[in-house]
């Protein structure tokens, strides 16, 4: 096993360093949504939301999952 360790580490070091030159990036994210007016932005709002909703509501393909 000991002969085996070195020319790894050998490889994988001279592969670190001539592939050193590639850049990793993001891609480009969509923009923030707006949220529909009827989700709560406040405790209070979350409170009364509950009571009225329930913990879940969907509308619209848009989801609010409150737990005040």
């Amino acid at each position: 096993m000991k002969k085996y360790t070195a020319p790894a580490a050998a490889a994988m070091l001279l592969t670190a360093l001539l592939t050193g030159g590639m850049t990793a990036h993001a891609e480009p994210q969509p923009p923030d949504l707006e949220a529909p007016d009827w989700v709560p932005s406040s405790f209070a709002e979350a409170l009364d939301f509950d009571n009225t909703y329930g913990t879940v509501r969907i509308v619209d393909n848009a989801v609010c999952i409150v737990q005040p």
